[in-house]
């Protein structure tokens, strides 16, 4: 699965047939997006035998080929995504609150020094804890956030792109197994 930045963000528009129809011509196969914030479902090339990361890289130079801009993929497994949405567990209770709670998809695992800083800013509005590729921000309150993802993408120091673990849930529901239960 690929989580795509600037996709549908401010004059960068691309339809989702035209996203699949990208994907496809590529070689990738079974593509599916869901919703409209460049979240492709798919299978690698039958023959493909590369890595996520040299995947991640095939994406997205074809797509800044098409586009004529850049766009970062961040590949996860079903497996990933299926741990990811079991999260919304352990924070049931904020969540009945009436918290958000996103989830940022990181290039890689940020440096301890990246994670504490970024830590050290957490606060009863924004609780924010790094898993591996994996930031979990718990928002509190409504209205404008203090933060926003390039500012925390500095902080971290590796490329991210931000997910409401609502549409993380739904494609894990969707497309991958069971979500695991963490409470």
């Amino acid at each position: 699965m690929a989580f795509l930045r600037a996709i549908n963000v401010g004059k960068r528009l691309v339809k989702m047939d035209r996203l699949r129809d990208i994907f496809e011509a590529r070689g990738f196969v079974n593509v599916e997006t869901f919703i409209q914030t460049g979240n492709v479902v798919f299978e690698p090339p039958p023959k493909a035998r590369t890595t996520a990361t040299d995947l991640e890289r095939d994406i997205e130079a074809h797509l800044a080929k098409v586009l004529g801009y850049e766009v970062v993929a961040f590949l996860r497994s079903p497996a990933d995504i299926t741990t990811l949405a079991g999260f919304a567990t352990v924070h049931a209770a904020d969540l009945a609150s009436g918290a958000s709670f996103y989830v940022g998809f990181l290039r890689a695992a940020p440096p301890r020094e990246a994670v504490a800083r970024l830590t050290a800013f957490s606060s009863k509005d924004d609780d924010f804890q790094v898993h591996g590729r994996e930031l979990h921000w718990i928002r509190r309150r409504t209205g404008l956030a203090d933060y926003a993802g390039p500012s925390i993408e500095r902080v971290l120091g590796v490329p991210m792109t931000v997910r409401n673990i609502t549409t993380v849930a739904k494609i894990a529901a969707k497309y991958c197994l069971e979500p695991l239960d963490r409470s």
